[in-house]
């Protein structure tokens, strides 16, 4: 009877009535290829024709497998009944910790960037207002609160002027980040700026819009 169940499963809801239990079983000497052994060693379990003959038999002798794919089985994640896939879990693992390695930085980098650029991003009143100065007065203002700026940005992060060259240094928990002004003609106020990366800040914080 389970071989009976087990053939339905292997002839379909259909045939098994048709399909001679014995001449099945007798095919088991014919499975011994190397597709077809690496197909069961990487499978969960041995294949319905050996599972058929061992229900009519228990103590029937089973063929061999392929020796090759129990080398290849080893490197594949699960390597069902042989015990294999110690080197595929390995693989498995090395990779991830490759691709940590790999992703982490990145992320990193990308967080800071977008710090980076939303500091940038609310240190425009600075620079637009330090640019109307400077074009108005013809020289470089003395302190942020001279012009009526605040020495700190809405988010908290502390800022200073230069008072020789116009550089606006703004402390972020990434390092300093230099909001530095670069005399342009065609610009309003005659000035544009740029950013740079300040002390402790690694230039790959720098969003790309403004360096």
């Amino acid at each position: 009877m389970a071989a009976r169940a087990l053939l339905v499963l292997a002839a379909g809801a259909q045939r098994w009535r048709s399909t001679d239990l014995r001449a099945y079983s007798k095919q088991l000497g014919k499975n011994l290829g190397f597709l077809a052994s690496f197909h069961e060693l990487i499978g969960g379990y041995p294949w319905l024709i050996k599972r058929v003959a061992l229900t009519m038999g228990p103590n029937r002798p089973l063929p061999g497998r392929h020796a090759l794919a129990y080398v290849l089985a080893f490197f594949v994640p699960f390597g069902g009944r042989a015990g294999g896939g110690a080197a595929g879990l390995m693989i498995i693992v090395a990779t991830i910790g490759i691709l940590a390695a790999v992703a982490l930085p990145a992320y990193q980098d990308f967080t800071q960037r977008a710090t980076i650029s939303q500091i940038w991003q609310k240190g425009a009143l600075a620079r637009t207002t330090l640019t109307d100065a400077y074009a108005k007065q013809q020289k470089i203002p003395e302190s942020l609160e001279e012009v009526g700026l605040d020495s700190k940005l809405p988010d908290g992060s502390p800022m200073t002027l230069n008072a020789q060259n116009m550089v606006v240094s703004v402390h972020t928990p990434f390092g300093t980040l230099l909001m530095t002004p670069e005399s342009a003609p065609q610009a309003p106020g005659g000035v544009t700026w740029k950013c740079a990366a300040g002390e402790g800040m690694k230039p790959t914080a720098l969003p790309p819009s403004c360096k």
